[in-house]
């Protein structure tokens, strides 16, 4: 019977070391939490258009804070494990994404800016387990996750010009 739990106990560590390596490329690289800097908003802005985004991709709203702290969290999503993923022995996967929004400066005319942020964390099961981990990132997974950081990104840019030409 110890020998039996013993090579179980090898089979998860080898696997767990596959998902440590899965994306390769640097340390950063494997970290299931993806983190970009999306643009510059007031709090008005940054806050509608990322409810907007948020609402486009399905997202619940589980958290958020009022002004002057710009704070968004989502519910985890389920989601179908990307190829890559399935590939390492995933069977099931979540996402959440938290925007934040710093002040950055203030005007008398146009309020407070903030510098937003967006990070989209991940999170998976291998088959067989009901244990998450939040350890891998596969390639497939970071281009969604810039995807969906480009959606904020854009509707920012768009804010800020039309903000910037007063219409």
């Amino acid at each position: 019977m110890r020998g039996l739990i013993q090579a179980g106990g090898a089979s998860a560590f080898v696997a767990l070391a596959v998902l440590a390596c899965a994306s390769g490329g640097g340390l950063d690289a494997n970290r299931a939490r993806f983190e970009r800097d999306v643009g510059v908003a007031t709090y008005t802005q940054g806050h509608d258009l990322a409810i907007k985004v948020l609402r486009q991709n399905q997202f619940e709203l589980e958290r958020e804070t009022d002004p002057p702290v710009l704070y968004l969290e989502t519910r985890w999503r389920g989601r179908v494990p990307f190829e890559d993923e399935q590939a390492l022995g995933i069977g099931a996967a979540q996402v959440r994404i938290i925007v934040r929004g710093n002040v950055r400066n203030t005007t008398s005319m146009q309020g407070d800016l903030y510098s937003v942020s967006m990070v989209v964390e991940n999170r998976v099961q291998l088959r067989n387990s009901v244990d998450w981990s939040d350890g891998t990132a596969t390639a497939q997974y970071r281009q969604w996750a810039q995807r969906v950081t480009d959606d904020l990104k854009r509707e920012l840019d768009v804010g800020v010009r039309t903000f910037g030409t007063g219409q």
